[in-house]
């Protein structure tokens, strides 16, 4: 087994049970990370908006998930369903992002856009928030069976 350590210099460090195992840089400040294991890939959220994705199988990194395109300021947490494969993306805009990653393109083997999204601030102010200013959304869980979903906010 190894331990993956997302640091502040831009690095990804992979751990092994001897010491260092790897390091590679990614492009900008990396927030958070998830690895799925069916696929053997490794998503990192970026201060650019852009999903990092890394295939640890191949060693090598596919094309990102890139929401700089959709004026998304910053990607700021991830976390992929257990029961659906599915990736949840929390952004500084207040919306949650969903990605299947059971599916790709058919440009270049890789999803590059969500199929489909939550705007937090919407979907709580029927629950007495009255606050629907933007909010990030900096935590996201699943539940073991996939159903439910916890959301964190800066508010």
């Amino acid at each position: 087994g190894k331990l993956v350590i997302l640091e502040a210099d831009r690095n990804v460090e992979f751990q092994a049970p001897y010491g260092k195992h790897y390091k590679v840089r990614i492009p900008t400040f990396g927030r958070s990370l998830v690895y799925e294991p069916s696929s053997c890939e490794l998503y990192v959220t970026s201060s650019s908006g852009d999903v990092y994705k890394i295939n640890l199988e191949e060693g090598r990194f596919e094309e990102p998930l890139n929401e700089r395109r959709n004026d998304v300021p910053g990607t700021t947490c991830c976390e992929i369903s257990p029961t659906h494969r599915m990736l949840g993306v929390g952004g500084e805009d207040g919306i949650l992002r969903f990605y299947d990653t059971r599916t790709a393109s058919t440009t270049n083997n890789s999803l590059t856009s969500a199929f489909t999204s939550l705007d937090i601030a919407t979907a709580t102010s029927s629950y007495g928030f009255s606050d629907t200013t933007a909010r990030d959304v900096t935590s996201l869980a699943f539940e073991d069976n996939g159903v439910m979903m916890a959301v964190g906010t800066s508010n």
